[in-house]
């Protein structure tokens, strides 16, 4: 056990490292910045958001049960039950799940540019994540995709740490690789990628010489035992080990159909050209910094017999670099084919901002004998504009969807306060969203008219609602009209949240109690 003294002198030493000190103040500007903006949809919720917040809820509590698809892996459903079970609020819910796991990607772009490269490579992409606009973005939202980013990015560096950069493999990291690998599947599906990265870096630097190394055995031996759990859950909740392979199964037979889907690339652009801040124009300074770093990056192709022999640390990185850009995207283009969320391609996003680094590096050290300040000086400035143009476009996505969906928590709300625990509530739509807010069962309704009176017979739900935030079938709308003797309008509210009190306010959810 370390003493005061002791522990006061390792953190003076620390800190005086100037790198150290700057990677501090980035963490600190990172968290600054998720502060400003991850409660700012507190009265909105997307889908997905309601399902993870529901189902945890309900493992918290066991009530008002929301059924989870096999392909939703249960471990961020599980962090959030347990966040639930210790008595904090959706907020504070919100910030361990979503907003420390974003930090943590800060965390590991510096420690694995730190690895792969130097520490100003670190540093830079560091301050490229701090600051990213799809970051921030999705801080606002309960998705599993940046938890999920943060452990694929931590067992990337701990297998990098254990295995490549050490002299005798570091079983303790590769123990810690194994641990985040299981856990990041755990946590999202296209996490197997991760092990996709590894397993091609291994091959094109190693051959089949890695498989006699037993530490790599031991990762193995680690990921499966993280994965156990969750295969053992699926097991007994969906009768089948592996029954999230049905569901990704079928999505891969109908994505067959699709063309290669090659505009998924254009996330990279997506990624680093935001809008600039003080123009309508776009910022392209990090997206034409990338093709500098690229081209970069790329000599490894020159020097491949190198990087067979394993002989090169600098271009084994830039191979591990490109690799974890190229996988996650060539995944997308060659099986899902559909470029879908821009968030769903993320985990590209730290090797992205290495690549930008290594450019910005290159060009300093290439042209600092000239004049080293009037080379910091213009790239501090190109810097400032991008990471200013990047928060600039994370305002203005947060600001135009703020609270977008308010008026279903409103309804929601309304109905919790004026029904019984465990009446249902059928709706056109948002049966999450409901299920979440109002803490009472949901779900659609039933096939036209008479399939939904059968509905209504055998649940005798207390409330239906119709909403016009997404698109319904169009007999859905009309549906309560036919029938006044039986749905009787009891509440409305508008986008805002308000409830309707004149005809210049536009409804846009409507709740009709049932009669029987």
């Amino acid at each position: 056990m370390l003493s005061f003294e002791e522990r006061k002198k390792i953190i003076s030493d620390w800190f005086k490292d100037k790198y150290n000190i700057l990677f501090a103040v980035i963490l600190l500007f990172a968290f600054i910045l998720r502060i400003k903006y991850f409660d700012i949809n507190a009265l909105s919720l997307w889908w997905d958001e309601a399902t993870y917040l529901a189902s945890g809820r309900y493992w918290a509590f066991g009530e008002t049960l929301w059924a989870v698809e096999a392909a939703r892996p249960p471990f961020f459903m599980v962090l959030i039950a347990l966040f639930f079970k210790l008595g904090f609020n959706e907020l504070m819910v919100r910030f361990f799940t979503v907003v420390v796991p974003s930090l943590f990607i800060v965390f590991f772009t510096y420690l694995l540019g730190k690895e792969l490269y130097d520490k100003k490579v670190g540093l830079i992409a560091a301050l490229l994540a701090s600051v990213s606009w799809m970051f921030l973005v999705n801080i606002a939202r309960a998705h599993s995709d940046l938890l999920a980013g943060a452990l694929g990015l931590a067992a990337i560096y701990f297998f990098w740490k254990g295995y490549v950069t050490e002299e005798k493999k570091n079983t303790f990291y590769l123990f810690l690789t194994g641990i985040f690998l299981g856990l990041g599947f755990m946590t999202r599906l296209s996490n197997l990628l991760i092990i996709g990265i590894i397993g091609i870096y291994l091959i094109i630097t190693e051959q089949y010489r890695f498989l006699k190394h037993k530490q790599i055995g031991y990762a193995g031996l680690f990921t499966f035992l993280a994965v156990l759990p969750y295969l053992i859950w699926s097991k007994f909740h969906y009768g089948n080990f592996l029954a999230w392979l049905g569901q990704y199964g079928a999505g891969a037979e109908a994505a067959a159909a699709k063309p290669l889907a090659w505009n998924v690339f254009s996330v990279i652009k997506i990624y680093l050209s935001p809008s600039l801040f003080f123009t309508s124009g776009q910022d392209y300074i990090f997206y034409i910094l990338f093709f500098v770093g690229l081209v970069i990056s790329l000599k490894f192709l020159l020097g491949i017999d190198i990087v067979v022999k394993n002989k090169s640390k600098e271009l084994n990185a830039d191979l591990m670099t490109i690799l974890m850009i190229l996988v996650t995207i060539l995944f997308f283009v060659v099986i899902q084919r559909d470029i879908g969320d821009p968030r769903w391609q993320m985990f590209a996003a730290p090797a992205i901002f290495l690549v930008v680094a290594r450019g910005i590096v290159w060009i300093y050290e290439t042209f600092k004998k000239h004049s080293s300040i009037a080379v910091v000086t213009i790239l501090g400035i190109l810097l400032f504009i991008g990471s200013v143009s990047q928060i600039a476009q994370a305002s203005a996505i947060l600001n135009g969807q703020k609270n977008d969906q308010a008026g279903i928590k409103s309804a929601a709300e309304w109905i919790k306060a004026n029904s019984q625990k465990g009446q249902w509530v059928l709706s056109n739509n948002i049966h999450a969203e409901m299920t979440y807010w109002a803490d009472r069962p949901t779900r659609s309704f039933g096939l036209y008219d008479n399939g939904t009176f059968e509905v209504i017979n055998e649940l005798k739900p207390a409330y239906l609602v119709v909403t016009g935030y997404f698109q319904s079938l169009p007999w859905t709308y009309e549906y309560p009209g036919k029938y006044p003797e039986r749905f009787e309008p009891v509440a409305a509210f508008d986008a805002e949240g308000k409830p309707i009190t004149n005809q210049e306010q536009r409804p846009i959810i409507m709740v009709y109690k049932i009669k029987y």
